[in-house]
């Protein structure tokens, strides 16, 4: 019988977050068209709630993913401080948007961009406050 695929166990995953308050960003060598074998997916999953559990222990335990959790109030003061956040939103792109968030993260890319935000495969630059 054949292994069930990545894709299965993400789109599974995907469809059990759809029923939480989340907006979801991949990224990673998944966006950048770099996956291999060996890859997993990462996910940035904003919420509003810290009693949410968007984990795939929880929602797909098959599935091979690094999931950073952040909560929306704290997501622009990590913009400037936290490596995955900087990543996700330069090189991400919203999957799922519960929060109906996504403009607000355009608008908080552009000002991190504007103020020196980088992401290199060997490096992530994060923005100046000034």
């Amino acid at each position: 019988m054949p292994r069930e695929s990545d894709e299965v166990f993400m789109k599974r995953y995907l469809e059990r977050l759809s029923s939480l308050k989340v907006t979801a960003i991949l990224f990673g060598s998944t966006v950048r068209g770099e996956r291999t074998a060996i890859s997993d997916y990462d996910i940035l999953i904003v919420k509003e709630d810290e009693c949410i559990d968007a984990s795939p222990a929880k929602l797909e335990p098959r599935l091979n993913a690094s999931v950073f959790e952040v909560l929306e109030g704290d997501l622009e003061r990590l913009a400037y401080t936290n490596s995955v956040v900087v990543a996700a939103l330069l090189e991400g792109t919203v999957i799922l948007d519960n929060l109906e968030i996504q403009e607000k993260l355009e608008n908080l890319r552009e000002k991190i961009v504007r103020c020196g935000a980088r992401v290199t495969k060997d490096y992530v630059k994060f923005p100046s406050d000034s």
